[in-house]
């Protein structure tokens, strides 16, 4: 098992704990306020960019493999 596979394993159970994908990306937008605040805006697309990667790795894991 690769990373890649792991971090998909991972995704998969935050997810179904959250309560789907929609309340995984809505935390993961919380987490990057938070952190921008605590950092005063200094990382902000840093940030936005981990963010953003963290909403796709959120998707990836919503489809149903083919």
């Amino acid at each position: 098992m690769g990373i890649t596979d792991k971090i998909s394993d991972m995704t998969d159970k935050v997810t179904d704990k959250l309560g789907g994908s929609d309340k995984a990306k809505e935390k993961v937008d919380q987490g990057t306020d938070m952190v921008k605040d605590k950092t005063g805006g200094k990382f902000d697309d840093q940030v936005d960019k981990g963010g953003d990667m963290a909403k796709d790795m959120v998707d990836k894991s919503d489809k149903p493999d083919m």
